[in-house]
């Protein structure tokens, strides 16, 4: 009976562990998949995950798919590639649309720079871009154009419907529920294991007395019959 109660116990233990590190990843990924690219030093890495809402990429990407989308330099751009772009004209907002590029205007400016080392000016040559964008279901371009500066990256790949849960988790019950709530749990969890250890730990080190301390009674007793 011990022998199997024992079988019991290890194997809820380790259920119990692999139930925790699922959470663990789950809280991780779906927190940089829905936060990611709210944190500078992820979204430098080129972790930026968007919900699609809208239908303007379909069939291409369809709605509540979760897209990747990864950094790049807005010079390597080619017509024909899909793009995530900051549609707000507010600098301080940030509204995210994804379509995919129909013509690449090149800009180059000649402006006078002032040098570090001298007050001479020199003329410099800059080089900028714009891009005319339009989702795969419109049928005109979009109104205006996207600066190069408001380029985020380039569209790589989709999982459908998972937009569903990111764009949830961002709502106040979302984070609540997708978020603050597993991670409750697993906080939980941890203590009543933590708890649960301890106690077999103490309870092992008094069942170790005890066979110490009846182990010398036993010995005392032996003694006193020999004497």
């Amino acid at each position: 009976m011990n022998t199997k109660k024992t079988k019991k116990v290890s194997l809820l233990a380790v259920f119990s562990e692999i139930f925790q590190i699922l959470l663990i990843l789950f809280l991780v990924v779906f927190s940089v998949a829905t936060f990611g690219v709210r944190i500078p030093f992820l979204s430098q890495q080129g972790f930026n995950f968007f919900a699609v809402t809208s239908g303007s990429m379909t069939p291409t990407i369809p709605v509540g798919a979760l897209i990747r989308v990864s950094a790049i330099n807005p010079a390597e751009l080619t017509k024909g590639d899909i793009i995530t772009f900051n549609h707000s004209s507010d600098e301080t907002e940030s509204v995210y649309v994804t379509h995919r590029i129909d013509e690449i205007k090149k800009i180059e400016e000649v402006k006078q720079m002032r040098t570090e080392d001298s007050e001479e000016e020199i003329e410099k040559k800059l080089t900028t871009y714009e891009f005319v964008t339009k989702g795969d279901a419109n049928n005109a371009v979009d109104a205006s154009v996207v600066l190069w500066r408001k380029v985020v990256g380039k569209y790589e790949w989709h999982l459908p419907y998972l937009g569903y849960l990111t764009a949830y988790a961002q709502t106040d019950l979302g984070f609540v529920l997708l978020v603050i709530v597993p991670a409750v749990i697993l906080i939980v969890w941890e203590v009543i294991s933590l708890a649960l250890h301890l106690t077999s730990v103490s309870k092992a080190r008094s069942n170790q007395e005890i066979k110490k301390l009846k182990k010398q009674l036993t010995e005392e007793k032996q003694k006193n019959k020999e004497i």
